[in-house]
């Protein structure tokens, strides 16, 4: 095991142990949840910087981190324990009611109700009158 799977692996650890998801350690270190993603799959380290961010987010300090002996749960003070989120059921997804080739389309909601989503690349101008009309 390579330097990059040792520390991914204790990164990893660290997170299941406090519940938290990679998204939570980046708003916590001030992150992106993209640069926590590459150091939890081993395929960089973090600079020094971004070691000593994640470090103080996980409640250590970067040997810590590094030689694997964070001490567990030492972040999380009582009042911001991990969060637990029930499991929730897939939603399912709205039926499309119609689409264009102009990538827009009615989803349908709630009853009497219509999702409008648009994919498609508009000029300024054009997206301020659709919020015009919209709003």
């Amino acid at each position: 095991m390579n330097d990059h799977q040792k520390f991914a692996a204790k990164l990893n650890a660290a997170l299941d142990e406090r519940g938290w998801s990679q998204s939570e350690l980046a708003r916590r270190a001030g992150l992106r949840r993209d640069a926590v993603s590459t150091y939890c799959r081993a395929a960089a380290m973090p600079s020094k910087v971004f070691l000593d961010k994640i470090a103080k987010a996980l409640g250590g300090s970067a040997a810590e981190l590094l030689d694997g002996s964070l001490p567990p749960g030492s972040v999380v003070p009582p009042a911001v324990a991990p969060r637990s989120k029930p499991a929730a059921a897939p939603k399912p997804k709205p039926a499309v009611v119609r689409s264009s080739p102009a990538g827009i389309e009615l989803r349908q909601e709630a009853a009497g109700e219509l999702r409008l989503c648009i994919d498609r690349v508009v000029t300024v101008e054009q997206a301020m009158k659709i919020l015009t009309i919209l709003s």
